[in-house]
């Protein structure tokens, strides 16, 4: 087995869950990678891994990934035990719910539920039987929260989160995947295509549908990609990791592909899967090989600049030493940051970063750019614009204008072309 000194501490991680090896990484973990990895709601995950070495984890921070294990067991029961009552109460009166994200693969790939964290209860129901569905959580006590921002949700894929008063879990329920304004309410995630793939299941032994694995891969990477969220996005790639080594051998990869008409759902797709492949975290079947062209719609350059962007926001969690701004450009959440995309909020951050005097947090605010950029319009020709400052600044690099770093980041260039020349390569 190599050893993985120099990995990111969650790619050393990820290769232990999935591999079933031994937590291999050749170093003691610091400090700032097991804050990350807690944030990332890796810490169950990573308390288990090191287990069997205990001399990777610094006396003084063992204790605290002993108790994200311990908060995650309450934390995961008390989720799954709203969930079971919710199914349960609407069981005569609409048809089974069907369970989206964290509550539905937390059971499946996981080695223990608890050790994927778990947000909001998010559940998929069909249009006519909202008023059934709310109404049986009326009854069990879920109220919108007191704090809650004001926000239209007439035309969104799901209704206004309700928050048990005593749990504090908090749950969504979903008449589609997307918001309509994504433009991706149709083609594979369109109601009539999330009917044909749901698939019966059963949660605590109660009748619920899952997505069928075919379906979970693009949601999870168009998920992860429309939602600049770095913590979650760490979560996603494990998700996405787990799922196709877990489904390798029933895969319909030529359902799957009749589905990435839309260049947007490629892009995500590559995106993913090339990181996760270039990690060795994943194998591409033969299937996907074979007809990759049409998956492949980011040009190399812009794969390369995103590639960089999950490996420092979602990997190694660079950016989190970055001071951010709370305005409305950025939202706060226990996941980390996410971009709304507004021009207005981020006019509104650009004048809170200029009266605070952190400037630095406006970093956040240009990474977002690219990012959705890329993802959303993947085959755009003003992206090419973009690419010379991402090459020259890398998004995600929080010492990316600092002049020794970029001294340095030229030395090992030139260094590298010496080497080239050197050798013949």
């Amino acid at each position: 087995m190599r050893d993985s000194t120099d990995a990111p501490a969650l790619i050393a991680l990820w290769q232990s869950v999935a591999f079933g090896h031994p937590f291999a990484l050749g170093r003691p973990l610091g400090e700032a990678e097991i804050a990350w990895a807690i944030q990332a709601g890796m810490g169950p995950l990573l308390h288990a891994a090191t287990r069997e070495a205990p001399e990777r984890v610094p006396e003084a921070l063992a204790p605290r990934l002993e108790g994200a294990d311990r908060w995650a067991r309450v934390q995961s029961a008390d989720a799954l035990d709203a969930a079971a009552e919710i199914i349960d109460r609407c069981a005569d009166r609409a048809s089974p719910l069907t369970l989206l994200k964290g509550i539905s693969i937390c059971g499946q790939y996981y080695p223990s539920p608890h050790q994927r964290f778990l947000g909001d209860l998010d559940l998929l129901v069909e249009p006519e039987d909202v008023p059934a569905v709310t109404g049986a959580l009326d009854e069990l006590g879920y109220q919108p929260p007191e704090a809650a921002p004001v926000r239209d949700y007439t035309a969104h894929h799901h209704l206004r989160p309700v928050l048990h008063p005593r749990t504090k879990v908090c749950v969504e329920l979903h008449t589609g995947l997307f918001p309509p304004s994504q433009g991706l309410d149709r083609g594979p995630f369109s109601p009539a295509a999330l009917r044909g793939e749901r698939r019966p299941s059963t949660l605590d032994g109660r009748p619920v549908f899952r997505l069928s694995p075919e379906l979970q891969i693009p949601y999870i990477a168009s998920h992860w990609a429309l939602d600049f969220v770095p913590a979650a996005g760490a979560r996603a790639l494990l998700d996405m990791v787990l799922l196709l080594r877990g489904e390798a051998d029933r895969l319909d990869w030529a359902r799957l592909l009749g589905w990435l008409e839309d260049p947007r759902i490629a892009a995500h797709l590559q995106l993913m899967l090339s990181y996760l492949e270039a990690r060795e975290l994943v194998e591409l079947p033969p299937e996907l090989r074979a007809d990759w062209k049409r998956v492949a719609v980011l040009n190399p350059l812009a794969l390369r600049i995103l590639t960089g962007m999950v490996d420092r926001y979602q990997v190694r969690g660079l950016m989190q030493r970055v001071p951010s701004i709370a305005g409305s450009g950025l939202r706060e959440s226990p996941s980390g940051i996410a971009a709304r995309g507004r021009f207005r909020s981020r006019l509104g951050t650009l004048r809170e970063a200029v009266a605070s005097g952190n400037f630095r947090g406006l970093l956040l605010i240009l990474d977002t750019i690219p990012w959705e950029r890329f993802l959303v319009r993947p085959r755009s020709a003003w992206n090419l614009l973009l690419v010379p400052w991402c090459l020259l600044f890398p998004p995600g690099d929080p010492d990316r204008f600092l002049p020794g770093h970029q001294l340095r980041r030229l030395g090992g260039v030139l260094s590298g072309l010496a080497h080239r020349r050197s050798t013949g390569w």
